[in-house]
Protein backbone atom coordinates (compact mmCIF):
# COMPACT_ATOMS: atom_id res chain seq x y z
CA UNK A 1 0.00 0.00 0.00
CA UNK A 2 1.57 3.14 -0.97
CA UNK A 3 2.31 5.85 1.67
CA UNK A 4 -0.62 8.59 2.25
CA UNK A 5 0.64 11.68 0.52
CA UNK A 6 -0.14 14.96 2.09
CA UNK A 7 -1.72 17.84 0.50
CA UNK A 8 0.24 21.11 0.46
CA UNK A 9 -1.95 23.06 1.84
CA UNK A 10 -2.02 21.05 4.63
CA UNK A 11 1.39 20.47 5.25
CA UNK A 12 1.20 24.69 5.35
CA UNK A 13 -1.61 24.96 7.42
CA UNK A 14 -0.36 22.07 9.83
CA UNK A 15 3.21 24.17 10.18
CA UNK A 16 1.96 27.20 9.93
CA UNK A 17 -0.34 26.17 13.31
CA UNK A 18 2.63 24.76 14.91
CA UNK A 19 4.90 27.61 14.43
CA UNK A 20 2.26 30.28 15.93
CA UNK A 21 2.16 27.80 18.72
CA UNK A 22 5.52 27.72 20.03
CA UNK A 23 7.19 30.58 18.17
CA UNK A 24 6.01 33.26 17.11
CA UNK A 25 4.91 36.03 19.47
CA UNK A 26 1.31 36.70 19.69
CA UNK A 27 0.16 40.28 20.47
CA UNK A 28 -0.19 40.98 24.43
CA UNK A 29 -3.38 43.50 24.78
CA UNK A 30 -3.55 44.99 27.99
CA UNK A 31 -1.29 47.69 29.24
CA UNK A 32 2.48 46.31 30.85
CA UNK A 33 1.61 45.14 34.64
CA UNK A 34 3.71 45.53 36.81
CA UNK A 35 4.42 41.69 38.32
CA UNK A 36 7.30 42.53 41.44
CA UNK A 37 9.36 45.23 42.16
CA UNK A 38 12.59 45.59 43.99
CA UNK A 39 12.92 45.31 47.84
CA UNK A 40 12.75 43.75 50.91
CA UNK A 41 9.59 42.21 52.27
CA UNK A 42 7.88 40.15 55.03
CA UNK A 43 5.92 37.77 53.96
CA UNK A 44 3.67 37.96 57.05
CA UNK A 45 1.40 34.52 56.63
CA UNK A 46 4.92 32.88 55.95
CA UNK A 47 7.21 33.88 58.16
CA UNK A 48 9.71 34.94 55.63
CA UNK A 49 11.77 38.20 54.85
CA UNK A 50 12.11 38.08 51.13
CA UNK A 51 14.81 40.12 49.30
CA UNK A 52 14.65 40.92 45.65
CA UNK A 53 16.92 43.50 44.13
CA UNK A 54 17.66 45.10 40.49
CA UNK A 55 20.04 42.26 39.63
CA UNK A 56 17.85 39.36 40.55
CA UNK A 57 15.23 41.06 38.42
CA UNK A 58 18.38 40.98 35.47
CA UNK A 59 18.32 37.22 36.27
CA UNK A 60 14.57 36.28 35.92
CA UNK A 61 14.29 38.25 33.04
CA UNK A 62 17.62 36.81 31.56
CA UNK A 63 15.89 33.21 31.98
CA UNK A 64 12.63 33.91 30.66
CA UNK A 65 11.49 30.67 28.80
CA UNK A 66 9.56 32.68 25.91
CA UNK A 67 6.19 33.90 24.90
CA UNK A 68 3.41 31.64 25.81
CA UNK A 69 5.29 29.14 27.94
CA UNK A 70 4.11 30.97 31.32
CA UNK A 71 0.69 31.54 32.00
CA UNK A 72 -1.32 33.62 34.54
CA UNK A 73 -3.78 31.91 37.01
CA UNK A 74 -6.09 33.06 39.30
CA UNK A 75 -4.59 33.18 42.64
CA UNK A 76 -1.56 30.48 42.26
CA UNK A 77 -4.32 27.87 41.84
CA UNK A 78 -2.61 26.27 38.78
CA UNK A 79 -2.91 22.68 40.53
CA UNK A 80 -6.88 23.12 41.39
CA UNK A 81 -9.33 20.41 41.41
CA UNK A 82 -11.43 21.11 38.19
CA UNK A 83 -10.36 22.68 35.08
CA UNK A 84 -12.23 25.53 35.63
CA UNK A 85 -10.02 26.38 38.50
CA UNK A 86 -6.34 24.88 36.93
CA UNK A 87 -7.00 26.98 33.62
CA UNK A 88 -5.17 29.68 32.46
CA UNK A 89 -6.32 33.39 32.06
CA UNK A 90 -3.47 35.10 30.45
CA UNK A 91 0.09 33.89 28.93
CA UNK A 92 3.49 35.94 29.54
CA UNK A 93 4.46 37.76 26.03
CA UNK A 94 7.34 39.57 27.28
CA UNK A 95 9.30 40.75 30.90
CA UNK A 96 11.18 43.11 31.22
CA UNK A 97 12.67 45.66 33.96
CA UNK A 98 11.50 49.37 34.25
CA UNK A 99 13.12 51.90 36.46
CA UNK A 100 11.34 54.69 37.45
CA UNK A 101 13.99 57.76 37.41
CA UNK A 102 11.73 59.80 39.81
CA UNK A 103 11.44 57.05 42.89
CA UNK A 104 13.79 54.86 42.25
CA UNK A 105 12.00 52.21 42.07
CA UNK A 106 12.98 48.85 39.70
CA UNK A 107 10.10 46.79 38.56
CA UNK A 108 9.61 43.84 36.89
CA UNK A 109 6.54 44.48 34.42
CA UNK A 110 5.31 41.88 32.16
CA UNK A 111 3.28 42.27 28.58
CA UNK A 112 -0.14 39.83 28.88
CA UNK A 113 -1.67 37.74 26.13
CA UNK A 114 -5.34 37.75 28.50
CA UNK A 115 -8.33 35.39 27.75
CA UNK A 116 -10.77 37.28 26.54
CA UNK A 117 -13.21 36.15 29.54
CA UNK A 118 -9.89 37.73 31.71
CA UNK A 119 -10.02 40.82 29.79
CA UNK A 120 -13.80 41.42 31.07
CA UNK A 121 -13.00 40.26 34.48
CA UNK A 122 -10.11 43.02 35.13
CA UNK A 123 -13.03 45.89 32.69
CA UNK A 124 -15.01 45.02 35.85
CA UNK A 125 -12.47 45.33 38.76
CA UNK A 126 -12.57 42.13 39.41
CA UNK A 127 -8.90 41.17 39.66
CA UNK A 128 -6.15 44.02 40.69
CA UNK A 129 -2.66 42.95 40.55
CA UNK A 130 -0.74 40.01 39.98
CA UNK A 131 1.60 37.88 42.11
CA UNK A 132 4.72 36.81 41.42
CA UNK A 133 5.89 32.93 41.28
CA UNK A 134 9.70 33.47 41.97
CA UNK A 135 12.53 30.62 42.39
CA UNK A 136 15.49 31.71 43.79
CA UNK A 137 19.06 29.59 42.63
CA UNK A 138 17.04 27.51 39.27
CA UNK A 139 18.87 24.98 38.04
CA UNK A 140 19.10 24.82 34.50
CA UNK A 141 17.61 21.66 32.56
CA UNK A 142 20.35 21.66 30.34
CA UNK A 143 23.67 21.72 32.56
CA UNK A 144 22.53 21.52 36.19
CA UNK A 145 24.33 24.69 37.22
CA UNK A 146 22.67 27.56 38.95
CA UNK A 147 21.34 30.17 36.66
CA UNK A 148 19.77 32.41 39.42
CA UNK A 149 16.43 33.92 39.71
CA UNK A 150 13.63 32.70 37.63
CA UNK A 151 9.69 33.59 37.50
CA UNK A 152 8.13 30.72 37.21
CA UNK A 153 5.01 32.16 36.72
CA UNK A 154 1.93 34.69 38.07
CA UNK A 155 -1.22 34.82 39.50
CA UNK A 156 -4.12 37.31 39.09
CA UNK A 157 -5.11 38.06 42.58
CA UNK A 158 -6.74 40.68 45.11
CA UNK A 159 -4.36 39.75 48.41
CA UNK A 160 -0.96 40.54 46.69
CA UNK A 161 1.95 39.50 48.96
CA UNK A 162 4.04 42.33 48.49
CA UNK A 163 2.11 45.55 49.16
CA UNK A 164 2.10 48.84 47.11
CA UNK A 165 1.77 46.89 43.40
CA UNK A 166 0.53 48.92 40.84
CA UNK A 167 -3.30 47.80 39.96
CA UNK A 168 -4.07 45.83 36.39
CA UNK A 169 -5.17 48.55 33.82
CA UNK A 170 -6.13 47.38 30.46
CA UNK A 171 -5.80 50.78 28.53
CA UNK A 172 -5.43 53.71 29.21
CA UNK A 173 -8.63 56.65 28.76
CA UNK A 174 -8.56 59.87 27.27
CA UNK A 175 -7.20 61.18 30.78
CA UNK A 176 -4.16 59.39 30.85
CA UNK A 177 -5.50 58.13 34.74
CA UNK A 178 -4.14 54.80 35.90
CA UNK A 179 -7.15 54.07 37.54
CA UNK A 180 -9.74 54.54 35.08
CA UNK A 181 -9.82 51.09 32.92
CA UNK A 182 -11.52 51.24 29.57
CA UNK A 183 -12.02 48.24 27.07
CA UNK A 184 -11.60 49.27 23.30
CA UNK A 185 -13.54 46.85 21.05
CA UNK A 186 -14.01 46.95 17.13
CA UNK A 187 -16.65 45.88 15.10
CA UNK A 188 -16.38 43.70 12.56
CA UNK A 189 -17.87 44.21 9.44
Amino acid sequence: MPAPILQPSLVALFYRTIAECFNEVRPANGKPAEIIYSGIFTLADRGVVLELTPAMIDEIVRNFDGPDRLCVNINHNSDGDTLETARAVGWIQRIYKQEDEESGRVSLMAEIRWTDDMLEAIAADHFKYLSAEILFHAVSVLTGEDIGTKLLGCAVTNIPAVPNLSPLCLVYTALNSPSKVALFTQAVM
